[in-house]
């Protein structure tokens, strides 16, 4: 993951910081969907300020030792978004099922790539520093990519396979998410005339839009009293 240019991580923080208002300032339901939900947000808020940190610090005439840790904190911070977002999506289904196929995608994969990226100053294995200071991509590179492409594809496989147990609006929006993370993310390592990957910016605005069609307690809150309405009581 290198980033030449932050500008959509710095737009992307202002969509996170609007979300994380809105969820402040309105009273949520206390729903696991909800409470993933918010994680998901704050995590997104993170990653998007650490990345903005190592693009600024990969910039500058730093130790490599410093840009090392920069670059492993970022990239680290956007395996745990996505971690995330599948344990999110996934929440929305109450479903038992599937309980290995859940720990191995929300849990085993993103701690094999977290030890892989904290391990690539001695292994260059993910991504190393050449002598010039320049970023360079390790052998296992292409494999953190495919890890992007492979979990979307997992979560969108598993929406569609519990289907019936969404709301139709869930599903839609889900899928049309994981349809935007993966252009966001795959478009530009293809294409290398794109100067960024904006896959936190994609991510903000995607919250932005769930938030407004899933998780806007107006829907659930009487105006007047400032209480649940007769759609909260039934959704909790």
């Amino acid at each position: 993951m290198l980033f030449n240019s932050i500008n959509y991580e710095i737009a992307a923080v202002g969509f996170d910081i609007l979300i994380i208002a809105l969820l402040y300032y309105k009273k949520a339901l206390p729903t696991i969907e909800n409470k993933n939900f918010k994680y998901l947000v704050y995590s997104v808020f993170i990653a998007t300020c650490l990345t903005i940190a190592y693009g600024m610090i990969d910039k500058l005439n730093c130790a490599i030792s410093i840009k090392y840790i920069s670059a492993i904190i970022a990239n680290i911070s956007s395996v745990v978004v996505l971690a995330l977002y599948g344990i999110y999506a996934m929440s929305l289904i109450h479903y038992n099922k599937m309980k290995l196929f859940r720990t191995v995608v929300q849990l085993v994969i993103p701690a094999v790539c977290i030890i892989s990226i904290a391990l690539t100053p001695v292994s260059r294995m993910v991504f190393y520093y050449n002598d010039k200071g320049k970023y360079c991509t390790g052998m296992l590179g292409k494999c953190i990519t495919m890890y992007y492409v492979v979990y979307i594809i997992a979560v969108s496989v598993y929406m569609i396979k519990f289907w019936k147990e969404l709301k139709i609006k869930q599903g839609i929006l889900i899928l049309f998410i994981d349809i935007m993370l993966l252009h966001s993310y795959v478009v530009p390592d293809i294409n290398k005339s794109y100067s960024t990957e904006p896959f936190l910016v994609a991510g903000a605005l995607c919250l932005f839009i769930v938030y407004i069609f899933i998780h806007d307690p107006d829907y659930y809150v009487d105006i007047r009293t400032g209480k649940f309405n007769m759609h909260g009581f039934k959704h909790v």
